[in-house]
């Protein structure tokens, strides 16, 4: 039986990778979007105080060496390629190498677990733009199916937050359970036609709870970017720390489901910023590690593109 598609094309985020990298990357990144300057004044300051780059592109890189290992392990023999949207190498780059070595069709994976504008769908946009550059050929791309909610993720989430949970010197009835995701406007969460950000994200939260049985829990939200005025999904995490505090609450874990893996958001709004609200709280603090290292995560990938079965007219 022939294959289905004749590559994989990882879709990522990307981040700069050394210090001189940081500010072409936020023009990057804010290119079309009304982010205030002062804002990428501060998110540069982010990144200089977690080192000065960000792990993003080597963790997503080792992920995906991980999937495309196990799918020759299991006989499916394609080429597996990663671009960024915002960082080298540009999804128009990789686009142009696949087709220049003649590959017509590929199978794309967003690693975004939740879909919004800014999540998935202008990554759709980026390759439409990179074909049409490069006049139009014949190169087409359907998407593996949305991962937030697959058995697999929840249960390497579940696995992460159950060992965090273990390691605390308090009771889980006094602990407060705080999962989150990157903030978006309310009107770009409301416009969406094919999907709900925060429906999908919420699903995600009460099917790790469930998964190990816990009834008290928070969907929070972090990192919001946009113009003062707008108003942006909540309540922010630091809104729930000081709720937390209110109930007499101990404990705080953070549980960082809406990021695969150790982006800035994660290692200087929680890890710094949250951490120190927290402090200052008197609440003790803990962050879940991300899912990108988890067996079950790399799994899920292999599995889901070995088994991909493309639907006619899916949503996009």
């Amino acid at each position: 039986m022939p294959t289905r598609f004749d590559h994989v094309l990882f879709l990522g985020f990307g981040g700069p990778g050394k210090p001189e990298d940081i500010e072409p990357f936020l023009q990057n990144v804010a290119a079309g979007r009304q982010i205030p300057p002062a804002r990428l004044a501060e998110v540069k300051r982010h990144y200089e105080l977690v080192g000065g780059f960000s792990p993003y592109n080597e963790l997503t890189f080792a992920c995906v060496n991980q999937i495309k290992e196990s799918l020759m392990r299991s006989g499916l023999q394609v080429p597996v390629y990663l671009g960024m949207r915002n960082w080298r190498p540009y999804i128009a780059d990789v686009i142009s190498q696949i087709s220049g070595q003649g590959l017509r069709r590929g199978l794309a994976v967003i690693l975004a677990p939740h879909r919004s504008s800014a999540s998935c769908f202008r990554y759709k946009e980026s390759i439409d733009q990179a074909i049409k550059n490069l006049g139009g050929l014949p190169l087409k791309y359907t998407y593996l199916e949305p991962w937030g909610n697959h058995p697999l993720f929840i249960r390497a989430q579940a696995d992460l937050l159950e060992t965090c949970l273990r390691a605390l010197p308090y009771p889980l009835a006094k602990c407060e359970i705080i999962f989150s995701a990157h903030s978006i406007p309310e009107r770009m969460n409301q416009n969406c036609r094919e999907c709900s950000y925060s429906g999908e994200y919420e699903t995600t939260c009460s099917s790790i709870a469930s998964r190990i049985g816990i009834t008290r829990w928070t969907c929070a939200y972090q990192s919001r970017s946009g113009l003062p005025q707008e108003p942006w999904l909540r309540p922010d995490v630091e809104e729930v720390l000081r709720g937390a505090q209110a109930r007499q609450m101990e404990a705080a874990v953070v549980v960082p489901v809406g990021f695969f893996c150790d982006y800035v958001e994660v290692l200087y709004d929680l890890d710094i910023d949250a951490n120190r609200t927290a402090q200052k709280l008197g609440i003790h603090y803990a962050r879940v590690p991300t899912a990108v290292k988890h067996p079950d995560f790399i799994r899920m990938f292999a599995e889901s593109i070995r088994e991909f079965r493309p639907v006619l007219n899916p949503a996009v």
